[in-house]
């Protein structure tokens, strides 16, 4: 029983109060996952000497955000072309365009890198259609011409125009052109990566508990019991290893799984080229400016921990490390990213006018890698042979994306959380296996802006600085 506890916290309901402490988190890779990504810095190539290239300015022509422009699709076809003269000389390059028409009916639109590639697709005026074209050569590309052809799939030749955004042309490596099914650049910024569990909500006041994921069972015959666990070993992001040139027959760490990599494998990550005399980059490129407060990295450290620099356009945040799990997380602190979590009094939460109080916004990331140090169980395989010392080198990477993070404690009108033993509600052991569930209630009541409302959680509103406009569906964290 309660004692030395006043009966006013039951009868007077002014007395205590419990409030819900609720921070919600979007993942901008599911909501505005990027146009591309490339195994390098993103640097752009210069496009000369358009052919057949007019240019388009109407608002309900023009895809946001790109230059775009057309051409007229004749009977016997008809296409637009660029020459292109590379800054580095590299062995490979990626391109990529958006085209769509003025027409119901499908044509047949091939983006051609003359004597290195092409990449077909069929287009319409439904939507825009993304054209990506992979080129490579086992020596250096100086110059190309790249060539948008269109023609009709049958006789029935009304006149069309076809629009297509400026081709951007990026430098990518050998490597990822040759091992993109592999190892896609493409894979570290979808969602629902491995390691989600060592995210936590950027507040400060909480935290994982220190045996979290500490596994209790010996795993190597050198692991001894001490306080109910043998070793002192923790889950990491993934213990999933896929090295392109060597694997181990005895594992040296606990807690490590050797696959052998294949394009049907329904789970990728990033491993960037071999190159001992130059830095190891990956980079995304978004439509339109991301909004984020967040940013999580997650790498695969079970050889070796990275020491990186990240880009978002031309602000750099340089050495970072990641924990023993091979987690980095970033907070913006409203002037500067850092690796500090948030006081509970100074999280990210709408101003009286709907602004968000810290928000940073950017178009373009590339993560860097500078430096490594190989695990103390991993030190003397770089000795052991070329491949080994190769593949220890490599960045392996398993995520990254821009997170925006809002605490809704403010808003929260009601909690309610539910736990259920299972589906059965017997103590038999013959059942189904129940997950818990819970719900919240956020208050609708719009805040006044410059004598707007602003309906901060409805999708149907059409007031473009909400900064959650678009994004209340499913997968919100």
């Amino acid at each position: 029983m309660l004692t030395d506890v006043s009966s006013n916290i039951f009868t007077n309901s002014s007395s205590i109060y419990m409030v819900p402490c609720v921070s919600a988190e979007w993942n901008q890779n599911v909501f505005s996952a990027p146009y591309l990504t490339v195994a390098g810095t993103g640097q752009k190539e210069t496009l000369l000497n358009p052919n057949n290239v007019t240019n388009t300015t109407d608002p309900t022509l023009v895809k946001n955000g790109f230059i775009t422009n057309y051409f007229n699709l004749t009977a016997s076809g008809n296409s637009a072309s660029y020459d292109i003269v590379t800054a580095n000389n590299s062995s490979a390059y990626k391109i990529v365009t958006f085209v769509k028409t003025d027409s119901d009916l499908p044509i047949m639109v091939s983006a051609i890198a003359s004597g290195y590639g092409s990449k077909y697709s069929e287009v319409n005026s439904f939507s825009w259609t993304k054209i990506e074209t992979y080129i490579g050569s086992s020596t250096a590309i100086n110059t190309f011409n790249y060539s948008i052809v269109a023609s009709y799939f049958d006789s029935d030749n009304d006149s069309i125009n076809v629009y297509f955004t400026e081709p951007e042309v990026y430098e990518t490596t050998f490597f990822d052109y040759q091992n993109n099914a592999l190892w896609p650049t493409e894979s570290v910024f979808t969602n629902f990566r491995p390691g989600e569990s060592y995210v936590t909500t950027g507040n400060n006041s909480y935290s994982l508990p220190s045996n979290y994921r500490r596994i209790k069972n010996q795993i190597k015959s050198t692991e001894t019991l001490s306080g109910g666990y043998f070793g002192n070993k923790y889950m990491p992001l993934t213990p999933v290893l896929k090295n392109p040139t060597f694997s181990v027959i005895d594992n040296p760490v606990p807690v490590m799984k050797n696959v052998f990599a294949n394009d049907m494998s329904p789970y990728k990550y990033f491993i960037s080229d071999y190159n001992i005399n130059s830095y190891q980059s990956i980079s995304a490129i978004y439509e339109q400016n991301v909004y984020s407060n967040k940013i999580v990295l997650k790498f695969n450290t079970i050889m070796t921990s990275p020491t990186v620099d990240v880009s978002l356009d031309t602000t750099v945040i340089s050495s970072l490390t990641p924990d023993s799990k091979g987690l980095i997380v970033l907070y913006w602190t409203g002037s500067t990213w850092s690796t500090s979590k948030w006081s509970d009094s100074d999280m990210p939460k709408f101003n009286a006018n709907g602004s968000l109080s810290k928000i940073n916004s950017f178009k373009k990331i590339t993560v860097t890698q500078t430096s490594y140090t190989p695990t103390s169980q991993f030190n003397d395989y770089v000795s052991r042979s070329s491949d080994a010392d190769s593949d220890i080198n490599r960045m392996q990477i398993i995520e990254i994306s821009p997170r925006l993070e809002v605490d809704l404690s403010d808003f929260i009108t009601s909690m309610n959380i539910n736990k259920s033993f299972d589906n059965k509600q017997t103590y038999l052991p013959i059942s189904d296996v129940n997950s818990n569930d819970a719900s919240i209630t956020l208050s609708n009541i719009p805040i006044s802006s410059y004598n707007n409302f602003v309906p901060l959680f409805s999708n149907n509103s059409n007031y473009t600085s909400t900064i959650l406009n678009g994004l209340l569906r499913k997968n919100i964290k």
